[in-house]
């Protein structure tokens, strides 16, 4: 029997500036936010998260 090839997850995206905050979605599912005003933590998110989306 062969394994079925497991498909990578989706790249997740951080859509800016929603009622005030980044939107973190992956596959169109809203999975986290971080306040837009704040920075340091959207860049710090951005980068745990591997995100290179850069039209913030």
């Amino acid at each position: 029997m062969r394994h079925r090839r497991r498909e990578p997850a989706p790249e997740p995206v951080l859509d800016a500036f929603e009622d005030g905050l980044a939107v973190l979605r992956r596959d169109r599912v809203t999975v986290g936010h971080v306040a837009t005003s704040d920075r340091d933590r959207v860049t710090a998110e951005r980068a745990r998260l591997g995100i290179r989306r850069e039209d913030f």
